[in-house]
């Protein structure tokens, strides 16, 4: 694995995708990012990149309030 990107799903109050918003590509070593989002309601999914390309996305982890 040679990098890592973030994917953060906006969510709508019934649960539907409001609008995503990707990281850059993070370098394999990476343990932390910090992106600047409005306040909201949030789920993120993860995907690990290789000399081959992207692999496929993580599932949605728990959702989270953006403060």
């Amino acid at each position: 694995i040679t990098g890592y990107q973030v994917r953060a799903l906006r969510m709508n109050a019934d649960g539907t995708v409001r609008n995503t918003v990707d990281s850059a590509v993070l370098g394999a070593g990476a343990r932390s990012l910090v992106m600047a989002l409005p306040a909201g309601q949030y789920r993120f999914r993860v995907s690990a990149f290789n000399a081959v390309g992207e692999g496929p996305l993580s599932a949605r982890s728990n959702q989270v309030t953006a403060r």
